[in-house]
């Protein structure tokens, strides 16, 4: 297997079959991927999971980062996406322990911008 950068925080990683899977840093990181390494069905199945809960991350991310957001929002907009309900649970709860989902903010700038 080796590894290539693609864009910002994404990696492609290229196997001996010439197979092809794009990943996020973090997942590169966690498993400790490295050139050369062997992967086998069991690490490729984890790899994967986490590729798909960074990218339900990084789509929240993208999706709060022009203006504030409720809560109620940015899940039907990962609804929207397909991810699964369960996990969307997860990141907008890691959204809301990292302060960057806060209803309570959203009701106050939704106002003063209606004043």
């Amino acid at each position: 297997m080796k590894i290539k950068k693609k864009k910002l925080d994404q990696y492609q990683l290229i196997f001996d079959n010439n197979s092809k899977l794009t990943v996020y840093g973090n997942v590169i990181i966690n498993n400790k991927l490295l050139n050369n390494k062997v992967i086998d069905h069991i690490l490729l199945d984890k790899i994967h999971n986490e590729n798909i809960e960074c990218d339900c991350y990084h789509k929240a991310l993208k999706y709060i980062r022009f203006r504030i957001r409720s809560i109620k929002e940015v899940t039907q907009y990962l609804q929207g996406k397909y991810f699964d309900q369960k996990l969307i649970t997860k990141v907008i709860n890691q959204l809301i322990k990292e302060r960057y989902l806060d209803d309570v903010a959203f009701i106050k700038a939704f106002i003063h911008d209606k004043m």
